[in-house]
């Protein structure tokens, strides 16, 4: 949605309310300002979709054993925990950071992989370019010209969320849908590896994923 800029005129409690409200969420005051107005005038806009977004990726997460939702410090990235049965007890953790600005990404995924053991964190970075060769082979032809990025580091990877294929539009349930696919079949996919699974089981498993779920 285009955004202009006008001057208005608001008693100093509004203001300081509004200014209170938008640092403990992280975000600032015109962000808050809008989505007041466009809650009052039933207005769907950005913000409001990736607030319904994170809400339903919440719920469909918390219905899980293995995942937890943690507090969110803003209102465009969600925080996910995954529990992780191993000797070395590593940590898993997903964020997702929505975009409000980019017609084809959005979103990035990030997760950081903790542990003390040498050999589990290759086993980690292994996977990594592993489910990387298996996108790039199988679900890259489907976003021409909107190139998937990655970026990767010992025991990190980020990835960039593009629009669905094939789907327009894109409501909050799809998204909301894909995100929680993704991270559910990555992180069940990995730990399949983590346990001695080998290369050929977790392509199988991967092409049985992108067959029935949403590819973004």
């Amino acid at each position: 949605m285009k955004k202009d800029l006008y001057n208005i005129m608001l008693s100093k409690d509004i203001i300081e309310e509004i200014d209170k409200i938008a640092y403990e969420r992280d975000v600032d005051r015109s962000y808050i300002l809008n989505e007041i107005l466009a809650e009052y005038l039933s207005i769907k806009i950005p913000e409001l979709n990736v607030k319904e977004v994170f809400q339903m990726v919440e719920l469909n997460m918390n219905k899980t054993s293995v995942f937890k939702v943690q507090k969110r410090l803003s209102d465009c990235i969600i925080y996910v925990k995954s529990s992780l049965k191993h000797e070395y007890r590593p940590e898993l953790k997903y964020s997702v950071e929505m975009f409000n600005n980019d017609e084809f990404k959005i979103g990035k995924l990030k997760l950081v992989f903790r542990t003390y053991d040498i050999h589990t964190l290759k086993r980690f970075n292994d996977f990594i370019n592993i489910w990387i060769s298996l996108e790039t082979h199988y679900i890259h032809k489907y976003f021409k010209n909107r190139e998937i990025q990655y970026e990767v580091e010992n025991g990190r990877f980020n990835r960039t969320l593009m629009m669905p294929k094939d789907i327009t539009p894109a409501t909050n349930e799809i998204l909301s849908q894909a995100i929680c696919e993704y991270i559910i079949k990555f992180d069940e996919m990995l730990k399949f590896y983590l346990n001695g699974q080998n290369l050929d089981s977790i392509e199988r498993i991967y092409l049985e994923y992108i067959n029935k779920s949403i590819i973004f």
